[in-house]
């Protein structure tokens, strides 16, 4: 019995044993084919990263002449163009400069064209707006004298050789009362009483002249120095082209002098001569009725000029105004004097 069961013991242990090391060994096999399988893609994938890179590399390292001119012409192209533009902008930036400096040279201009002295009210609006129709430089004064307004709309000095005519006249007048000058002297085979009323009734410019070559241009600046007309000086004969200059506020000053002093030599001398005065196309032209003007007035082919006095039943009121520049200032001048000498005349007699 026991060896039987020996035997059987033997027998059924040897055959799962063989079985097991058969499976073993297939195992084995297995794993190795794995392996070996592993290290070939691993290989592969190597291999195809080094002829990547060695690929990658030649393409990067050999030149590419057709690409290179292209790229070449692009920026010279991009650059004639960034050129061209940043010319433009500095161009366009000059342009815009010079536009805004004009403007600013205009508005100095026109701040300097209307520099007044006094208060704005309805009748120095109604002169702005007629005169502000005139070519050329113009200015002009108003002096209410029932209650002394005074406004002038340009307290600047202007170019005006015509309106030297009134500091001519008072100069005239007062040498005459100094014993300097007389009606019956000579200038030139003509007396002085006709050259005077030629020249300041009657606005010749000819009869004004040949009594500014008489007194002298030396004489006659000294004499506005010494009267405070600091904006008035005679550059040399009316209408000569000389620089000759004066004011609105100078012209103003002489107005008053004159009207103050209407019944003393030498201003009841002046008043005479400017109550026969036979120019009437500036001032005098349009009043209403009932007004009247004591004007001097002298007008020459580029400039224009007037001073009065204008009485009125709703009031009296100084008046004088200039304008230059060219002929069309002489005509657009004279038309905005009478216009606004009439407007003030119907405002004061509401």
């Amino acid at each position: 019995m026991k060896l039987e069961n020996s035997t059987l013991f033997v027998n059924t242990g040897r055959k799962p044993l063989a079985g097991m090391q058969k499976k073993k060994k297939t195992n084995k096999n297995n794993i190795a084919l794995g392996i070996c399988i592993a290290i070939i893609v691993v290989l592969c994938i190597f291999a195809g990263l080094i002829f990547r890179v060695w690929f990658t590399y030649k393409d990067e390292t050999e030149p590419k002449v057709n690409e290179t001119v292209q790229t070449t012409a692009d920026v010279r192209e991009q650059a004639q163009a960034e050129k061209e533009a940043s010319q433009k902008a500095k161009k366009a930036a000059e342009a815009k400069k010079a536009a805004e400096e004009k403007k600013a040279a205009e508005k100095k201009q026109e701040a300097i064209k209307n520099k007044t002295s006094g208060e704005s009210t309805d009748l120095s609006k109604a002169a702005d707006k007629l005169f502000a129709k005139v070519s050329g430089t113009y200015s002009y004064g108003l002096v209410t004298l029932s209650d002394d307004y005074t406004y002038i709309n340009n307290t600047d000095k202007i170019s005006n050789s015509a309106a030297l005519s009134a500091f001519l006249m008072e100069y005239a007048s007062e040498m005459i009362y100094l014993g300097r000058f007389d009606y019956d002297t000579d200038v030139s085979g003509y007396s002085g009483d006709y050259l005077m009323n030629r020249a300041f009734s009657e606005g010749s410019v000819d009869a004004a002249n040949m009594l500014i070559e008489h007194f002298g241009i030396d004489n006659l600046n000294s004499y506005l120095a010494s009267e405070g007309y600091a904006s008035t000086v005679f550059g040399g004969t009316i209408g000569g082209g000389a620089d000759c200059s004066t004011s609105a506020e100078d012209l103003i000053k002489l107005m008053r002098k004159m009207y103050a002093n209407t019944s003393f030599f030498p201003y009841s001398d002046m008043y005479s001569k400017m109550r026969r005065s036979t120019v009437d196309d500036k001032i005098a032209k349009s009043l209403p009725n009932g007004a009247n003007a004591v004007n001097m007035s002298l007008s020459t082919v580029t400039e224009t000029f007037d001073a009065a006095i204008v009485n009125s039943p709703g009031g009296s009121f100084i008046f004088v105004a200039m304008a230059g520049g060219t002929e069309d200032s002489v005509s657009t001048g004279n038309k905005a004097m009478s216009e606004s000498a009439k407007k003030i005349c119907e405002l004061l007699n509401k």
